[in-house]
Formats: structure tokens, C-alpha cells, sequence
């Protein structure tokens, strides 16, 4: 069912910017699309609120991320902001992992 909407919603782009002359479609998932963790089930219901609110899950979370510290953001604005700026102009098909290092 979720990526149904990442299919339709980027065929609906897609028309778009064909109409419009280009663009840039950015489709921002998980990291537990790519490498399921043990706490997927928490993280589905509650998006994640579970995994920061209680200690003991984000303690053994931040264990498996070499940069020791939850996403922020804004960090994540900027790699969005890179696919959609010019300056990725030549960059096509591409999974950029903003996770601190997680699946590296």
C-alpha cells in the first residue's frame, strides 16, 4: 500500500514537469526499506515517535548508527534541497542514505 503512492504520485510529476519543462522528483522513504531493524513493527505504527521517546529503544538504536545521534531535520532538508537543485542537475536514479552512517 505505501508504495503505491510513491508510483502514482510520481507518474502525476512526471506528466507535470513534462508539461512544464522538467523537474526533479524526490521520493524520501525509511532506511528500514533497505535494512529492516528490530524495532520495524514500533516504527510503522508510531513513525518513529516510539523509537525517541523511550529510552531504552533509542539507547540500542544509536548503538547501530556510527554517528551516535538521531537524524535532524535539517540535515535531511539539504540532501533534499541537493536532489532538487541544479547542482544534481546530471545525478539520476540514485538512492543518497542520509543516516549517519547506519547502512554503511
Amino acid at each position: 500500500m505505501n508504495i503505491r503512492g510513491y508510483f502514482f504520485m510520481s507518474v502525476e510529476a512526471g506528466k507535470l514537469m513534462r508539461e512544464n519543462g522538467g523537474g526533479s522528483i524526490i521520493n524520501v522513504a525509511s532506511i528500514n526499506g533497505v535494512s529492516p531493524s528490530i524495532f520495524q513493527g514500533i516504527y510503522s505504527v508510531t513513525k518513529a515517535l516510539a523509537l525517541v521517546k523511550n529510552e531504552a529503544i533509542l539507547n540500542t538504536a544509536l548503538q547501530q548508527i556510527p554517528l551516535k545521534r538521531v537524524a535532524d531535520p535539517s540535515g535531511m532538508a539539504k540532501a533534499v534541497l541537493y536532489l532538487a537543485s541544479d547542482v544534481s542537475s546530471y545525478v539520476t536514479g540514485v538512492s543518497l542514505n542520509v543516516d549517519g552512517g547506519f547502512l554503511s
